[in-house]
């Protein structure tokens, strides 16, 4: 058979033509958005108060900020599901968008750190002996000198979120409302309904997507060091 007669647009007219599979897609550009910027902001906090502070329990820190890796995302989301029942005002939260953002944080904060880690590691305590020599507190030696170096680092976090949020699926199984769909439950759906043309609709999607976020953090990571070299 000539592979030719088997290209056909319907599958994404199926997509694009059910609201609740399209609001799926933007759920997930919005969750995985989201996700990106507060676990890169917060990961860069937790690795600067583990790696750069005096903080006593920064051990711990550290370990809390990588166990989510251990527990798989299932459970995630029965532990948050069960969370929000007993929680009072729970029920608000359960079922919505920001549910979502807080059980897939959770599960991107041990990437945000390893990404984010190592280049604080690099970063030489000369540079905090001198911010404090010239009367810089620990918090303004953070946000004048560290962060600035660390922007590359963040951006980095920032793709690789982003990459893992965007396909992400599991806590959502539990969380998710009728409004709060995101890509991956929608594709289980069509997946048990037989609809497996759909299904490989919604990943060309999702990798374009990924594709385009992709390109422009490059871009915007070549303009500052282009930038930086000038």
């Amino acid at each position: 058979m000539n592979p030719l007669k088997l290209l056909t647009l319907d599958n994404f007219r199926l997509i694009f033509s059910y609201a609740p599979y399209t609001e799926s897609i933007t759920n997930s550009i919005t969750v995985a958005f989201i996700c990106a910027v507060a676990v890169t902001v917060f990961g860069t906090v937790v690795v600067l108060v583990a790696r750069r502070s005096d903080f006593r329990l920064a051990r711990l820190l550290e370990t809390a900020a990588q166990s989510p890796h251990a527990v798989p995302g299932l459970i995630i989301g029965i532990g948050f599901f069960w969370a929000f029942a007993w929680m009072p005002g729970g029920d608000a939260v359960r079922g919505t968008l920001f549910a979502l953002v807080i059980a897939f944080g959770l599960r991107a904060l041990p990437s945000a750190y390893g990404a984010i880690s190592p280049a604080t590691m690099q970063l030489g305590s000369e540079l905090d002996n001198a911010a404090r020599v010239a009367g810089a507190d620990w918090w303004r030696t953070v946000s004048r000198i560290l962060i600035r170096l660390l922007v590359p680092a963040m951006l980095a976090s920032f793709l690789l979120i982003w990459t893992q949020m965007i396909r992400e699926y599991a806590p959502a199984m539990f969380l998710a409302g009728a409004e709060s769909q995101v890509i991956g439950t929608t594709a289980i759906d069509l997946w048990t309904q037989g609809e497996t043309g759909s299904v490989a609709a919604l990943a060309t999607l999702q990798i374009a997507v990924t594709a385009v976020v992709a390109s422009l953090a490059g871009l915007l990571l070549k303009g500052r060091k282009e930038k930086n070299n000038a």
